[in-house]
């Protein structure tokens, strides 16, 4: 399986994450300042909260933010 590059903590996605995805996150994301951009839309409250369970010390942005 392909894993996107991550580079300075910032890892670049090419769909909207999936739970799944969080679980399993490559090294160098899983720090205090990880940060997963991917194309969009913003994630809704109940999604952001559910991805802040799986992954509590990554942030996720969509392009637009």
């Amino acid at each position: 399986m392909h894993r996107p590059a991550v580079s300075d903590g910032v890892m670049f996605m090419p769909r909207l994450p999936e739970l799944i995805s969080l679980a399993n996150l490559p090294e160098g994301v899983e720090g205090t300042d990880g940060m997963i951009v991917y194309p969009g839309p913003p994630l809704s409250r109940e999604e952001q909260g559910l991805f802040d369970k799986v992954a509590p010390r990554v942030r996720l942005r969509s392009l637009i933010e």
